[in-house]
């Protein structure tokens, strides 16, 4: 069961009619006419197989591509150039490989120095408190400082990425395949902490997934995609009871996983 959702009459973010092209000539979709909204401590949940579009969803709201045509609010005012640096602060994403997001060179204490400096989170003097603070929240010891992704575990890494992006104290998270990469074992430590990070501090969460039942579990509420699309949107209370064939593919597929 997802946790309890919070509401507020304005949605913290709201995607309205959002479209994607790609290629020299942007002829390819990658997103169509996508809307959706995310209200403040919500979880919501874009699912679908490879291809689905939901990462491209995903990059736009992170303000990491600019959409082709549609528009983006952040407490009902529309996101522009001017504000999209500031934004960053309250929007963060943690990937799916932590590795290819991390400079090798660096510790980790230097890699969750950064954004406490870039966005003035604290005095310098008070950075490697801070720093050890955001390891113990991960569930990390501040012996990490000195380390290097290199000596790190797949899971421990994405403990680090965790933390970096909540450096910031962001208002939205968002989790492209965050939990994909571990193994199983490890993937539910991750989404245990994750569930731990969104009570104690009422934090958004846009959740993209492959798996029905993981986003289930996360989210109170689900958005299927397909080719860039939405197919259907539901609470994930209804989850067995949504009556689309690709979200019974979708459904039977974790049946057959757990046999």
């Amino acid at each position: 069961m997802a946790a309890n959702d919070t509401h507020s009459d304005a949605p913290l973010l709201e995607v309205r009619h959002l479209s994607l092209l790609y290629g020299r000539k942007q002829t390819v979709s990658a997103v169509n006419d996508v809307s959706f909204r995310i209200n403040e401590g919500e979880s919501l949940a874009l699912v679908g197989e490879s291809g689905a579009g939901k990462s491209s969803v995903a990059r736009v709201v992170c303000l990491l591509a600019n959409p082709t045509s549609g528009l983006l609010l952040w407490k009902g005012h529309p996101i522009d150039t001017a504000c999209r640096h500031d934004l960053r602060r309250h929007i963060q994403m943690v990937a799916q490989d932590p590795m290819c997001a991390f400079d090798p060179a660096w510790t980790i204490g230097r890699t969750l120095s950064e954004p406490l400096i870039n966005f003035g989170i604290c005095h310098a003097d008070d950075v490697h408190d801070r720093v050890s603070d955001l390891l113990e929240h991960v569930q990390l010891s501040s012996s990490f400082i000195e380390r290097k992704p290199g000596e790190l575990s797949g899971g421990q890494l994405q403990r680090v990425a965790i933390a970096r992006a909540l450096a910031s104290n962001p208002e939205l998270l968002i989790l492209d395949e965050a939990t994909s990469a571990l193994d199983m074992t490890v993937q539910e430590q991750i989404l245990q902490l994750l569930e731990h990070i969104r009570a104690e501090r009422n934090i958004s969460y846009l959740f993209v997934h492959h798996d029905l039942a993981v986003a289930q579990r996360m989210c109170s509420r689900i958005i299927v995609m397909r080719d860039g699309s939405v197919v259907v949107s539901f609470d994930s209370s209804d989850f067995a009871h949504v009556n689309d064939p690709y979200v019974a593919q979708l459904r039977s597929a974790i049946f057959t996983l757990d046999d």
